[in-house]
């Protein structure tokens, strides 16, 4: 075989390849990222819920969805997500339980 043949073989064998990365790839990338600070945490969550909001209507519509879809998909990073959005939407359900339960003075 000659060397431009080889090299594109290759770069069609890169291309075929999976892209998804081992979970320790994505911990080595992230452990060179630097943390993010309190202010970007705050922001990236008001974002994720606004946008499971604004597609689904509520945050507990939005896990129901992603549930649903990480049984079809079978991928863990759908499974990641519902969990995720499930965990808001109880956050979200038990301070409007405090807030309703909380005496007026």
């Amino acid at each position: 075989m000659s060397r431009t043949f080889e090299a594109r073989l290759a770069k069609v064998e890169q291309a075929i390849a999976p892209k998804q990365r081992s979970h320790e790839d994505w911990v080595a990338i992230l452990a060179t990222e630097p943390a993010p600070t309190e202010a970007q945490t705050v922001a990236m969550d008001a974002e994720i819920e606004a946008e499971a909001i604004a597609e689904h209507g509520s945050l507990a519509a939005a896990a129901r969805a992603a549930y649903l879809k990480a049984n079809r998909t079978r991928d863990p990073l759908d499974g990641f997500l519902a969990v995720d959005l499930e965990s808001r939407a109880m956050a979200e359900r038990s301070a409007a339980a405090t807030t309703r339960s909380l005496p007026l003075h």
